[in-house]
């Protein structure tokens, strides 16, 4: 493969992940949304009773929860990798001069 069209792939490969990584970024923003279930709570507490009521505040409190760990490790596994294609774009450019 031709050092320029690998390093055109590469160039490719970052604008993809900074796209994935600025999705991300989106989620992050949506998510105290994912609390919103909690409300229920509330109303289900006279409806169904506290084991309802505890049911939904918990499963809401975990569901944000679980969203914000994933959402955080794919964010630091994008950083890596972009960093990672950038330093093999570098060890091209670096590679092309001399």
């Amino acid at each position: 493969m031709a050092p320029d069209s690998r390093k055109a792939r590469l160039e490719g490969e970052v604008s993809r992940l900074r796209g994935l990584r600025a999705d991300l970024e989106r989620d992050w923003r949506r998510l105290p949304w994912y609390m919103s279930p909690a409300v229920g709570g509330l109303p289900a507490f006279f409806v169904w009773g506290p084991f309802v009521s505890s049911t939904i505040v918990a499963g809401s409190v975990t569901l944000t929860m679980s969203a914000a760990y994933l959402i955080g490790v794919r964010r630091k596994e994008y950083d890596s990798d972009i960093r990672e294609v950038l330093r093999e774009i570098a060890i091209l450019d670096a590679a092309a001069e001399g």
